[in-house]
């Protein structure tokens, strides 16, 4: 008898939640002022390690702290879907800050053992939260909740993503870093290179503590050039920036060009309590970008860009094979119509190919009516949406040497969000110009776009 009510405690329970969580969905459904909550700040893309063997060999499939989540599809009403896993967090993860990352997903909620955690719409680039508070050791129920028909779809137009999704938990040392930022700067005779290295750390310790951060740095044929650590005292649930400068001489013929996509191996390191906790591998080329009357300079020479559209293929091989194709067709830059999976823009770096990254907006309904409201695009309640995607976009790539511009969109329109949106990414990006299609001659484009 005890047991059936409690089974049925169970069932009305379940049923609550599942109530609960379709009015979530339902509420971010109808209110296009709210594009995301419960996210980790916007950074760019990277896996940590705490062994440099397998850092050194970036495979982040090898990596200890790091798992695929296999979910389970079931069908729900109104075009929604529930995705849910179960995934056996190890006892020595809940000394670490625990991340998780939803791919290829236009719009969804997140829920961790029946507590709604967040909720995201951006399809192309990665939703990422930060779930040390929610998980328990042992099993803990991952839900995603879909949604076809939430307003930040309607951002995606023509170009929602139709690829396979990937949702995947990794964690961090709660002494870690958090984010960086590499530039590459010719001295005053353009035959050195001022390295500077900008190493957000954080804190996740309630208490102060000491770290160490460090970094090495090996040219594009191997050999050990530079490093450098620095002890730095973190207050609890602090953030900090670590900053180093290094001069490598005579630069000229290890450059990043377009004929030769030179790259600098670097590894960045935190060590505590006298033990290396955290490794970050990273390339870097050397490609200043600035910008000038329309014109894009690479290490103060203009880039004669010949461009083309295109978007990645489905696999790392066939994508390898088309760009090699286009270089041949004498096209050495390539224009994306939304963000790209990650190994694309490693792919560029590699291959010597531009890039002028986009950020996921492509409504194209009404997009010439400049009305107010005649378009999401000068619809003030829709600021959000359009910004947060900018930010995304160009935080997640602004250390790539192929990257010469950053698109606010496809064929838009222009109106209030995507002056908001310029504005928003000149604070995070003040090197590369910034460019619309559709400025229609507005403040709100560096330079039109590349034909």
């Amino acid at each position: 008898m005890r047991y059936a009510a409690l089974l049925a405690i169970a069932i009305i329970f379940t049923l609550h939640n599942a109530e609960a969580q379709q009015k979530d969905i339902a509420k971010f459904n109808n209110n296009p002022k709210v594009s995301s909550e419960g996210l980790a700040p916007f950074r760019n893309e990277f896996i940590s390690y705490n062994i440099r063997v397998l850092a050194e060999k970036g495979d982040r499939t090898q990596a200890e702290h790091y798992k695929v989540l296999e979910m389970s599809e079931q069908s729900g009403t109104n075009g929604s879907n529930q995705l849910s896993s179960d995934v056996e967090i190890p006892y020595m993860w809940l000394d670490r800050d625990v991340f998780l990352q939803v791919d290829g997903i236009a719009s969804f909620t997140l829920s961790i053992n029946n507590k709604r955690i967040g909720h995201s719409s951006d399809s192309r680039c990665p939703s990422q939260f930060n779930i040390s508070k929610y998980i328990t050791n042992g099993n803990n129920k991952i839900t995603i909740n879909t949604h076809n028909d939430e307003t930040g779809t309607q951002m995606d137009g023509a170009c929602i993503s139709d690829e396979p999704y990937e949702v995947f938990v990794y964690s961090q040392p709660k002494l870690r870093i958090e984010d960086y930022k590499i530039t590459t700067t010719p001295d005053t005779s353009s035959t050195h290179t001022i390295f500077r290295f900008n190493i957000g750390v954080a804190n996740s310790y309630n208490s102060g503590e000491l770290m160490t951060v460090g970094y090495d740095i090996y040219s594009p044929k191997g050999k050990l050039l530079n490093y450098d650590m620095k002890e730095i005292s973190l207050g609890g649930m602090g953030r900090d920036t670590v900053a180093f400068e290094y001069i490598e001489y005579n630069t000229t013929s290890s450059q990043w060009s377009e004929k030769s996509p030179s790259l600098y191996k670097v590894m960045l390191s935190v060590k505590y309590n006298g033990r290396l906790i955290e490794y970050i591998p990273l390339k870097v080329g050397i490609s200043d970008i600035t910008y000038n009357d329309g014109v894009i300079y690479r290490n103060g020479k203009p880039i004669e860009i010949k461009p083309t559209n295109y978007n990645a293929a489905t696999t790392t091989k066939e994508t390898i094979s088309e760009l090699k194709s286009l270089k041949k067709q004498g096209f050495n830059t390539v224009i994306v119509d939304y963000p790209q999976d990650v190994w694309f823009y490693d792919v560029c770096d590699n291959l010597g190919v531009n890039v002028i990254d986009q950020a996921n907006i492509n409504n194209t309904m009404s997009a010439d009516n400049r009305d107010i409201n005649g378009t999401i695009s000068n619809n003030p309640e829709w600021t959000q949406h359009f910004t947060e995607r900018t930010l995304r976009a160009i935080k997640r790539n602004n250390n790539r040497a192929s990257i010469i511009a950053f698109s606010l969109g496809g064929s838009v329109g222009n109106g209030y969000n995507l002056y908001k949106s310029y504005q928003a990414a000149k604070l995070v990006e003040q090197a590369r110009p910034i460019i619309l299609r559709d400025n229609d001659g507005e403040w709100n484009s560096d330079m039109n776009l590349p034909k």
